[in-house]
């Protein structure tokens, strides 16, 4: 699925949601690295060194991935949770498909996994809770700017989620994560490393 060129607007209501799409995707792990991007968009997405990806089946650009990228003092390791709605608390509207949200995970597995185990910890808070995480919003890849992510504890019928929130002056630009994405990401991980038993 090419994420990138997905003319797909996605809109959150009051913690449901209504999809109004042109294409589709199925829900997968995948490996695979977009196919049709412009060169530079393949250049700058090849520094990533993917770990694990979830595709949604409902939302053609958002995309979760673990991976690591190379630094001058070693591996840095990244979650993205994918593109950022604009909106509210209660309505989110997904028009921009080249901009992420990265999470820094640490520049160890250790350190990544211990990280994941946070978030995936943080279901056990009441719904409501809140907590701040440090991101960076950017487009392709991570840089240094980061900035201050609030974390919201949600829940949809039965489906548990955290809405991943960055403030732009009055607007809310935010993005939900479930429950069993994060497990996925977090037991993805653990597969990692004991496939890759000498990796730092």
């Amino acid at each position: 699925m090419n994420r990138a060129f997905a003319k797909t607007m996605t809109v959150f209501l009051l913690g449901g949601a209504l999809l109004f799409t042109s294409c589709g995707s199925s829900k997968k792990m995948s490996a695979d690295r977009p196919k049709n991007e412009n060169p530079s968009m393949v250049s700058e997405l090849s520094k990533r060194k993917e770990i694990a990806a979830i595709e949604e089946d409902d939302n053609g650009f958002t995309r979760l991935e673990l991976f690591s990228m190379d630094r001058d003092d070693g591996d840095a390791y990244y979650l993205s949770v994918g593109c950022l709605g604009y909106g509210d608390k209660f309505i989110q509207i997904y028009i921009d498909p080249f901009h992420e949200l990265f999470i820094p995970l640490g520049t160890t597995l250790d350190e990544a996994e211990a990280t994941l185990q946070q978030l995936k910890d943080f279901f056990k808070q009441p719904k409501g809770a809140t907590m701040e995480i440090m991101g960076c919003f950017n487009s392709f890849i991570p840089n240094e700017k980061c900035e201050s992510v609030t974390l919201t504890h949600t829940r949809l019928l039965l489906n548990d989620q955290i809405r991943f929130g960055v403030e732009r002056e009055d607007e809310l630009r935010a993005t939900f994560v479930s429950r069993s994405d994060i497990n996925s990401m977090l037991s993805s991980l653990k597969f990692y490393r004991k496939i890759h038993p000498k990796k730092r």
